[in-house]
């Protein structure tokens, strides 16, 4: 019952097509053979702008669109680039022997399409819309894909088109059709492709690694001796060539959209003039003549190269070709002088003048004789004569370089052997002087040295006396921290001593109710009593586990909870040497950070040495004379930030005192630098301090602007702690 629905629906196909061929008198494209070379579809095609799905249907009724042929150019094409989106279709009459044949498509596209072979979508390239952004397009020129004809008489190829009017397009040599079909057979399609792509690759891969190397020669040479510019020249023309081979390349390299593929291919001409230029102007430096009118000519000339793209569709390309046999004029007419005055060597470049601009003119006749293949082929010999011919050329200067400097250095052997007598005679007299200079040096030697060692003892003194004013700080800052706890001790102890007292007086009296009353009274005083001894031993353990000398050893540690801890602790020190110490704390501590890796000793003290440097500023500003008369318009402030960033944690320390002149900003972090008053900092505590975030694996850097504050800003790699 199934095979006779399918036949029904093919009969019911085959006969709707014949009716669509015969009753509306249509043009059919008559595909007999596929002979060798193939078979172009360049004809009975039909367009109509818009766009319907049902367009793709074989049997759909197309007499009333506009016969085409797609195969032209867009610019050729006004309705079509006006339509931006529109539909081809090509009804086929296919031999019976073709029938159910597997062929091979040779498509080149300009634009975005969809090709459909009765109804049924064979192949995409890039997206169809009719809105830009949406829009896709490719630059594919012989892309094979491979497809299976159906058993039907007629067959209908449908082109679902589109070209938004914002994409960027330019004729340059070859005509580009925008939907170019052709069919082969399967074998001879891949064979020649295969064979095309190979011969293309290596001229490619020739050219590039052609150029690539001698240009770095020439600017190598150029390094090397400055005064010779044509090798700066010569060097500029190979990059230059080397530059557009990549980029011609790039632009015909599949995937590309029609506008990255027309501004490559225009930044390859600019690449050739620019190169071309370059290589004129080393001809007029090599040869040393001056540049006359023509010379200002090919300047005007290549100035209107690229605006010529944008007026002329058709003949800017042949206006581009026309443009070397001009240089190729200059370069043959400066090569014809210097032979006459027979400068060594100009006879080689003559030759590859004489040579270029056969083949230039061969060049241009095929562009106009729309010969593509010969055209291409005929750049790429231009490519290795003009190369062969500068290798030749600076291999022979090469050479004759060489020979002089045989000469040269025969002279100076001789030269040599002369000085050498006389060294000799010298070296004597010097021998004598020499001994009495070491006697000298051994003397000088022994005095520095023991200079050295005076240095590294006054040295580690220094670092000790740091390490010790760190240290007292601290302790000032744990002294004041635990106060406020053996305070409340001390007051409750006394106020139990009181409640026994009055506890002996009920006791005599024998009143056991105000006796449980002064009883729970004294039980929560005790309680109060060991809550604060408990924080207060808290308090000593983490702050002697923060003072204690470094294990060495990094090890999880809360780094907001150590950054408030040595906030606290700087204060109170501070506070304890200066009781009229006023300062306005400000802190903001990411939660999101957690437990971070580090030596928690050796951060604690570069954080305490960050934060005490920041009150000591800030009161410094309080006291100068712009504030003693207007205290109430400064407010001491120092904040302390954390925040994760990037992978990295940023303890950020800022104050708002009178910032780091620029003039020493740069040496803030070396050793024995201080700003302080003599007598009151070592100048080793920003040094030791960079030292240990540097062995962290981070870094520490500060932000000043002179009179309005600083802010020092530590950074730590974020490790992973493992899991315990």
């Amino acid at each position: 019952m199934t095979s006779k629905l399918v036949y029904m629906k093919n009969f019911c196909l085959i006969t709707c097509m014949i009716i669509a061929v015969t009753s509306f008198g249509q043009e059919v494209f008559h595909l007999k053979k596929i002979g060798e070379g193939g078979i172009t579809l360049d004809k009975a095609w039909k367009f109509h702008p818009g766009d319907d799905p049902a367009w793709s249907n074989p049997v759909y009724d197309d007499s009333n669109w506009e016969n085409i042929n797609p195969t032209l150019e867009l610019h050729h094409l006004p309705q079509v680039r006006e339509a931006e989106i529109g539909w081809f279709r090509l009804k086929m009459e296919v031999d019976s022997s073709l029938a159910d044949e597997r062929v091979t498509m040779i498509s080149s596209i300009l634009g975005a399409a969809e090709i459909y072979l009765n109804g049924q979508l064979i192949y995409k390239f890039g997206n169809v819309s009719k809105e830009y952004k949406k829009e896709q397009t490719r630059f594919f020129s012989n892309h094979l894909f491979s497809l299976k004809l159906g058993p039907h008489r007629v067959q209908v190829i449908a082109v679902r088109y589109s070209f938004n009017k914002k994409n960027f397009y330019l004729k340059f040599t070859n005509d580009r059709p925008i939907v170019g079909l052709k069919l082969k057979e399967s074998n001879e399609a891949l064979a020649d492709h295969i064979k095309e792509d190979e011969f293309d690759s290596t001229l490619r891969s020739i050219q590039s690694s052609f150029y690539l190397p001698l240009g770095f020669l020439l600017l190598f040479l150029f390094l090397s001796f400055r005064l010779q510019r044509e090798y700066l020249y010569s060097g500029i023309f190979c990059f230059c060539m080397f530059a557009a081979i990549i980029v011609h390349i790039s632009a015909l390299s599949e995937p590309t959209t029609v506008s990255r593929a027309n501004y490559l291919l225009l930044l390859t001409q600019v690449l050739y003039i620019v190169g071309a230029l370059a290589l004129i102007n080393g001809i007029y430096v090599l040869y040393k003549q001056k540049k006359g009118w023509f010379y200002y000519v090919i300047v005007l000339y290549s100035l209107l190269i690229i605006p010529s793209f944008f007026i002329s569709y058709d003949d800017s390309g042949l206006f581009t070709a026309c443009f070397f046999p001009v240089i190729d004029i200059e370069f043959l007419r400066l090569n014809i002088q210097a032979v006459r005055r027979r400068r060594p060597g100009a006879w080689i470049l003559l030759i590859t003048s004489l040579l270029f601009a056969i083949v230039i003119i061969s060049y241009v006749l095929s562009a106009i004789a729309e010969e593509s293949s010969l055209g291409s082929f005929l750049v790429v010999l231009s490519y290795f004569i003009l190369g062969i011919g500068l290798s030749l050329f600076y291999a022979g200067e090469f050479a004759r370089t060489a020979s002089s400097l045989q000469t040269s250095l025969t002279e100076v052997k001789d030269l040599s052997q002369k000085m050498i007598a006389k060294e000799k005679e010298k070296q004597q007299i010097l021998s004598a002087q020499n001994e009495t200079l070491e006697n000298q040096v051994s003397e000088r030697t022994a005095e520095l040295s023991q200079s050295l060692k005076d240095l590294k003892e006054t040295q580690a003194q220094l670092i000790q006396r740091e390490k010790m004013a760190s240290l007292g700080e601290l302790t000032a800052g744990i002294a004041h921290e635990i106060q406020n706890p053996l305070n409340f001790v001390n007051n409750f102890s006394e106020v139990n001593k009181e409640l026994l007292e009055e506890m002996k007086e009920e006791i005599d009296n024998g009143n056991t109710t105000e006796l449980k009353a002064i009883a729970d009274d004294v039980i929560y005083n005790q309680e109060k009593i060991a809550e604060h001894g408990k924080r207060a031993d808290a308090i000593v353990k983490g702050m002697l586990q923060h003072s204690r000398s470094s294990s060495g050893n990094k090890e999880p540690t809360d780094i907001n909870r150590l950054a408030d801890e040595y906030f606290r602790l700087a204060h109170h020190g501070f506070r304890a040497k200066d009781k009229s110490f006023k300062v306005t704390m400000k802190t903001d501590f990411d939660e999101t950070i957690g437990n971070i890796n580090i030596i928690p000793q050796d951060m604690g003290r570069v954080v305490l040495n960050l934060i005490n440097n920041a009150f000591y500023v800030v009161n410094e500003k309080k006291r100068s004379s712009n504030f003693k008369t207007s205290e109430d318009k400064y407010e001491p402030t120092v904040s302390v930030n954390t925040k994760k960033l990037n992978g990295k944690v940023e303890i950020k320390v800022s104050d708002n005192g009178n910032g780091i002149p620029q003039k020493v900003l740069d040496k803030i972090f070396q050793p024995f630098f201080t700003t302080k008053p003599t007598g009151q900092g070592t100048g080793l505590g920003l040094s030791l301090a960079y030292d240990i975030v540097k062995a962290h694996g981070g870094e520490l850097k500060v932000e000043t602007k002179e009179g309005e504050g600083s802010e020092f800003i530590i950074q730590l790699p974020v490790s992973k702690i493992p899991e315990s």
